[in-house]
This record gives C-alpha cells, structure tokens and sequence, in this order.
C-alpha cells in the first residue's frame, strides 16, 4: 500500500519484475533471516507460500503463489507488507 501524502488515500502499488529487481541490484551486508510460516499446497500445480523475512532495517510478510513448471516450482506472484 501507497499513502498519498496530499489526499492520505491509500492505494496498492504495482510494479513490474523488472523495476522490482532493481531495487536489488547492489549487494547488501544486512543479515536477512527468513521464516517459512506456512505452505498451502492446492495441487500438484499450485501452492501459497507465506514468508517473514526481517532486516536490521525492515520487516516483511511475503505471500508467494507457486507454480509448478518443468517439475520446478516457480513464483508466479508475489505480493508483500
């Protein structure tokens, strides 16, 4: 979620992988520690996948929707706190 600073209305934000990855392109030393919360496999295709991720910085929750291609499992969605 976005708060616009003028009329304080909220709305979702999204990106492309693209964008998404560049916030990433120089390296970090923060610790990054993940929690698998849980794992919800709806078939032999599709599965939801909540993460908590936490840095000295920031806190995430992760919701990743799975799916399985070629026999590997892939994100196919990623929506975050």
């Amino acid at each position: 979620l976005k708060t616009n600073k003028d009329s304080q209305k909220e709305t979702i934000q999204t990106i492309s992988l693209t964008e998404f990855v560049g916030f990433f392109k120089e390296a970090t030393k923060d610790t990054w520690q993940a929690k698998v919360i849980s794992v919800d496999i709806v078939d032999d295709k599709v599965a939801m996948v909540k993460l908590d991720f936490e840095t000295p910085k920031t806190y995430y929750t992760d919701y990743l929707v799975m799916y399985k291609r070629d026999n590997n499992w892939r994100i196919i969605n990623k929506t975050f706190v």
